[in-house]
């Protein structure tokens, strides 16, 4: 042992590993060998030929030096050349050795034509440690190694085709399903001697489990409505194609519209209408089986594909989800929707035309009971509104004064109708308002409130087909002859009659019914500043005939 490590010591004084001490060895050997030989030819030789020469001796030993000079001169080269290519070859051999155990992601490892390693790196070795709980030796078969049928007989396919000369890009998944799988990008390839023999083959992998389950979230999040959560539209189509299958028989499909949604974004801001979208797309999950499929198709259309659900199913799921509907109910705004459901009972019947037949279905629905719809809606907004008394005090004394006005003027039977429900709603616009402008003792309201009020009770009345033709005259009623009215500036008689007899009525009462701070008027204090009103804000002729045939009879 002492002897060995004595020896190790020289041959790292000498900067040589054991195999350039075994190429010296041998080297001196066979110099040994020449030498020997060299003198026992010159001797021979000498002796039949040059004997007679008296000093043959002394020219056989410088010979004999010479001769021996030179074998050791270019032994020295020769060795030294041997010993300086093989450094490099291992410093060759090493650099690249670093550079494949360098990285964290790929590993390398190359076989022979019975599947045994010839060479891998250390992520190989510490991969396949991690994936299959195994240590691996040069010389071990691979296919040893992994114990997963499936992975086993797909590995050994692609080193089959590489043995067979073929280079290949393939993305696959390893791994024992207890320990850890993941996902590859594998580069096979044949390995050739000098020959082009192809004598084994090499493997270059690259993790990439982070780029997949990216890809996976991406795809994921592209098959998303990013507002409900649900499925979109995409994702709905495609799984049409898939669910159409015998085995998912009968397929019942849903459509469901939201009701009023376009309503909900003009009048109150699309903020509203998402909070309508998201509060029945909680609805369906919560009512629908879990192996169904919710998807948000449209602005406001809900698709839902129910596998292995008859008609009869179907419909008892839409009476849920209408109970569900109507039991959330909202101070403001109504959730409403409008169902229908198809079946597809057969292979030959195609989804695509089942949903088509429930979109129908569903569309008829809507519009039978659009008016119910209408009903609803208008009493929700209207209670909402005149919740507060003063709201409602002035919304009845406007309408009281407007109609009385319309009877003093022989106004038409439709016409005081009109009067009665214009003075009533003209203020509805203000449940767009927050509740700082919905009071009645505000003291000056501004232009930008006057007019966003009236601009939204137009649009509210102008979408209920019934209140449609007199929506103009909410939107008008802060016009003024002098053309310095809100929101458009109208002046005179391009302000319709019924519009400029709302106007009175309006002013007068927010004069004598007004909350502290503001001090309500008398009558006659309202009648003075009606008077000094006549041809700038308000009509003349109508405010004659209020104070000298309305105000002047109370």
């Amino acid at each position: 042992m002492k002897k060995k490590n004595n020896w190790q010591d020289f041959n790292n004084l000498l900067g040589l590993n054991e195999h350039h001490t075994r190429i010296s060895v041998i080297f001196i050997v066979m110099i040994l060998a020449l030498i020997v030989f060299w003198i026992i030819i010159s001797d021979v030789v000498m002796i039949k030929s040059l004997y007679w020469i008296p000093f043959n001796r002394y020219l056989q030993i410088t010979i004999d030096l010479i001769f021996i000079f030179i074998l050791v001169v270019l032994s020295y080269i020769l060795v030294n050349r041997l010993i300086s290519n093989h450094r490099k070859l291992l410093e060759i051999n090493s650099f690249l050795s670093s550079i494949m155990d360098s990285s964290n992601e790929i590993m390398m490892f190359s076989l022979d034509h019975t599947y045994r390693y010839t060479y891998f790196n250390q992520r190989h070795q510490l991969v396949m440690q991690e994936h299959w709980g195994k240590q691996i030796a040069a010389g071990m078969n691979i296919l040893s190694v992994i114990d997963v049928e499936e992975d086993r007989i797909k590995a050994k396919k692609a080193f089959d085709q590489a043995f067979q000369g073929q280079s290949m890009k393939l993305i696959e998944v390893y791994g024992n399903i207890k320990l850890k799988r993941s996902h590859w990008q594998n580069y096979y390839a044949p390995i050739y001697d000098q020959n082009r023999t192809i004598i084994g083959c090499s493997c270059f992998s690259i993790n990439v489990s982070k780029l997949v389950d990216e890809e996976q979230k991406s795809r994921q999040l592209s098959y998303r409505d990013t507002l409900t959560e649900l499925y979109n539209r995409r994702y709905f189509q495609e799984a049409c194609t898939s669910l159409g299958a015998t085995e998912n028989l009968p397929v019942s499909v849903i459509i469901a519209d939201v009701n009023g949604l376009k309503f909900t974004n003009d009048v109150f801001g699309h903020q509203e209408g998402d909070r309508l979208i998201i509060q029945f797309a909680r609805i369906l999950e919560h009512v629908l089986p879990k192996n169904s499929i919710i998807a948000r198709i449209g602005g406001d259309e809900f698709g839902i594909l129910l596998p292995k659900t008859n008609e009869k199913e179907g419909l008892e799921l839409i009476r849920q989800i209408e109970e569900n509907v109507i039991r959330n109910h909202q101070e403001k705004l109504t959730l409403s929707v409008s169902l229908g459901i198809a079946t597809k009972w057969q292979n030959d019947e195609s989804l695509e035309q089942i949903v088509a037949h429930a979109d129908s279905l569903m569309y008829h629905n809507k519009m039978i009971n659009r008016l119910d719809f209408e009903e609803k809606l208008i009493n929700s907004l209207s209670n909402y509104f005149y919740q507060k008394p003063a709201e409602r005090l002035h919304a009845e004394n406007t309408s009281h004064y407007a109609k009385a006005i319309g009877m003093a003027m022989k106004l038409r039977e439709d016409d005081l109708n009109i009067l009665e429900l214009v003075g009533y709603l003209h203020d509805i616009g203000k449940i767009t308002l927050n509740f700082q402008l919905l009071n009645r003792n505000t003291a000056h309201p501004s232009k930008k409130a006057v007019t966003q009020h009236c601009e939204a009770g137009y649009k509210i009345l102008h979408f209920f087909e019934r209140y449609r033709d007199f929506a103009g005259y909410v939107l008008m009623h802060h016009e003024q002859p002098d053309g310095k009215g809100l929101p458009n500036g109208l002046y005179g008689d391009d302000i319709p009659i019924l519009a400029r007899i709302v106007a009175v009525a309006n002013v007068y009462d927010a004069m004598v019914n007004t909350l502290p701070p503001k001090k309500a008027k008398t009558e006659a204090e309202a009648i003075e500043e009606l008077l000094l009103l006549k041809q700038t804000q308000l009509d003349g002729h109508i405010v004659d005939i209020f104070i000298n045939k309305i105000l002047i009879n109370y």
